[in-house]
């Protein structure tokens, strides 16, 4: 019984590890969401994504989507090295705008996940 309490507090930490989806759209597109970061307020969603497409560096996205007029804004962006996996860059976007994006499969299959 003791080694199975043990074994339960050593595998605990896994239970919040990003759950990372990949969404199968063309290259170039951002291609995982992470489903644990999905959190609604109103009318809006918050979530994060990572843009896993250059070969020397990933990027982690927070976005803001309006639900009610399919837009969404980039919140920001943290630039890591894929080989160490250190922070590079971090850019914050604080005046940027709410954008309508086209209604492309790749965007209502992400806004089918976040709106829900």
């Amino acid at each position: 019984m003791k080694y199975i309490l043990l074994l339960a507090f050593a595998l605990m930490p896994i239970a919040n590890a990003e759950s990372w989806i990949k969404l199968y759209v063309p290259k170039g597109y951002i291609n995982y969401i992470d489903r644990d970061s999905i959190k609604r307020t109103g009318d809006f969603a918050y979530y994060t994504m990572k843009d896993d497409d250059s070969d020397d560096r990933y990027s982690i996205v927070r976005f803001k989507h309006d639900c009610k007029y399919s837009a969404r804004q980039t919140l920001s962006r943290d630039s890591y090295d894929r080989v160490t996996n250190k922070l590079i860059r971090t850019d914050i976007y604080s005046t940027s705008e709410m954008i309508q994006y086209p209604r492309s499969s790749t965007m209502i299959k992400v806004e089918n996940m976040v709106c829900r």
